[in-house]
């Protein structure tokens, strides 16, 4: 018989689950219905750029839906504090995206290891 502990965290992960999910069908409904077009990520995510692709302007980021990651959604590159580009995400999966390079965003060579931040922080 389970413990009371055991079916609150149970209960708690499947809430986190539940969650993520109202997040990204309000993101979707917001891309059509919403009158701000931008699509809000937690402010406090943080994440790296594991794989350019320069041939098809596209990377792969080391966060996703776990951390809060949502399709469509902007984020800007980073290296020592410096703006190198602005990518929006195009797939999710449980820990990586892959997000498109921006055109006329890019402002310096995307490489591995540069950070990315929301580029629409939710408050």
């Amino acid at each position: 018989m389970p413990t009371a502990q055991t079916e609150i965290e149970a209960i708690n992960e499947e809430k986190m689950v539940l969650q993520r999910a109202v997040n990204r069908l309000q993101t979707r409904l917001a891309k059509y219905e919403g009158p701000e077009t931008d699509i809000k990520l937690r402010a406090d995510l943080k994440g790296k750029i594991l794989v350019v692709d320069p041939k098809w302007d596209f990377v792969v980021l080391n966060i996703g839906e776990d951390q809060g990651v949502l399709e469509d959604g902007e984020l800007l590159v980073s290296r020592d504090g410096k703006l190198v580009a602005k990518v929006v995400v195009r797939s999710v999966e449980k820990d990586r995206s892959i997000a498109n390079i921006v055109p006329g965003w890019q402002l310096g060579e995307v490489i591995e290891g540069d950070e990315v931040t929301p580029a629409h922080p939710a408050s």
